[in-house]
């Protein structure tokens, strides 16, 4: 969901603009058109510079957190992984927005289009890392301590 959450919403917001066609919007959206343009062209720019801060972002969250954990536990590992990725993708859906609210705007479509393809497929890129790294973790189901594996059921 989080990785098709800005296509979604440009998809949204695309049908609204269409559904609506207020007429003085248009005269602001021809005035702001070439603002808006400019804006959506650095934040493609900006899309494909923050895919690396993010994935280290995440990274870092998932260290803090699995050192603060009791013991192996596969099912909490997983799920600091899951979380971080969650958090951390926030930072690489804002340019998406963002450029979804210059089309409202009056922005071109071809340098928003840029921006939610390249966040998409930047957030597909760390969803696909997270799962790989959840898997790597083992078995997910019942909570198990891997320390003790009399307990386990």
């Amino acid at each position: 969901m989080v990785v098709t959450a800005v296509p979604m919403f440009w998809g949204v917001a695309t049908a609204l603009r269409a559904a609506l066609m207020l007429t003085d919007l248009d005269e602001l959206r021809v005035m702001l058109q070439p603002v808006m343009s400019t804006l959506s062209r650095g934040l493609v720019v900006l899309t494909l510079l923050l895919v690396w801060p993010t994935w280290a972002l995440m990274r870092r969250l998932v260290r803090r957190r699995l050192r603060g954990l009791p013991g192996r536990r596969p099912d909490l590992r997983a799920g600091v992984r899951l979380v971080a990725f969650l958090v951390a993708s926030s930072l690489l859906l804002l340019p998406g927005v963002l450029a979804t609210l210059a089309f409202l705007l009056g922005a071109a479509v071809r340098p928003v289009a840029a921006v939610v393809v390249a966040g998409t497929l930047g957030l597909a890129g760390l969803g696909v890392v997270t799962l790989r790294d959840c898997t790597r973790e083992g078995p997910t189901g019942p909570e198990k301590s891997l320390d003790d594996p009399g307990t386990a059921p």
